[in-house]
This record gives C-alpha cells, structure tokens and sequence, in this order.
C-alpha cells in the first residue's frame, strides 16, 4: 500500500492548530500528540539539533503560557512546497511569571519567528526549524539593550 498523502491545504491547516492549539492560551497543547511523529528533529537556535518527542512542544508552550498567560499569536502568512510548510507568526502578551532566568515583568511584549515544517508520509511532522527573535523578547522583558543597531548611513 502507498504511503499516505496529505495535501498542501491539509498540513497548512495542521500548522494553524498547531500553534492555535498548542501555542495560544486558550487551546489545547494535548494535539501536539497528533501532529508530530514520535520522534521528530528539531533545530533551534537556543537548542541546537535535537531529537524530540510531542511531550518537548507541550512542556515548551505549557512554560511560555504560564509565562505570559493572555499571549496571543497570530499567524502573518504560510508557504507550502510538497512536503514543507512555512509560517511566519507574532506573539504579544504581558510577562506575569518568570521566563528563562527573568522574573514577571508586568511588561508587554511583541515579537515575531518563522517555522519550517516538514512533514512525513504518514502526515506528521517529522522535522521543524525555529527561527524566533529571542533577542527582541529578552530586551522587551529585562529594559535593557542587548545589540546597538547602526545604520549603513551612519558608516
């Protein structure tokens, strides 16, 4: 018997309740379960390249949520190409528990990333790139400056 299909429509609606379900406050991030393979690759900037089970997206958002329990994410646009699904999103919400290291800020904050997905045979993902930008969270939540930007016409 072939392998099963999923068409491009079908996994850019799997990404969507993906982050409606197991990223927004209000969802349920049980699905994880669902649409992640048993073991997937994930590749992450804080991370590195690690082998991850459903249970690593559920720990990661249930932390986030407590974190900024009213975060809202919003997905900005998707790309799909065979087996891939692209999309970039921006998260706002207000720092009420402590976060990697930095106590509850009352602040809000608002910051943006792209996924990659890769999807397997059976209509799982199997592989997944985070490119988020910790860098303007971590500065909206702890007030300092962490990188001076300079302009090309400053040089």
């Amino acid at each position: 018997m072939p392998p099963e299909t999923t068409s491009l429509a079908k996994k850019e609606a799997l990404v969507r309740q993906f982050y409606h379900d197991v990223w927004n406050n209000h969802g349920n991030p049980d699905i994880a379960e669902e649409l992640f393979a048993s073991e997937y690759t994930v590749h992450d900037p804080a991370f590195g390249t690690i082998q991850a089970a459903p249970q690593w997206q559920k720990d990661g958002a249930k932390g986030f949520r407590s974190a900024f329990p009213d975060n809202l994410l919003q997905i900005t646009f998707t790309l799909s190409s065979e087996d891939m699904v692209a999309a970039r999103w921006t998260i706002t919400g207000i720092q009420k528990g402590k976060f990697r290291g930095y106590e509850p800020s009352n602040k809000k904050v608002e910051f943006s990333g792209i996924n990659i997905f890769r999807f397997g045979d059976a209509g799982k993902i199997v592989e997944l790139w985070n490119h988020r930008d910790d860098l303007s969270l971590i500065e909206q939540i702890s007030g300092r400056k962490m990188a001076e930007h300079t302009s090309y016409r400053e040089r």
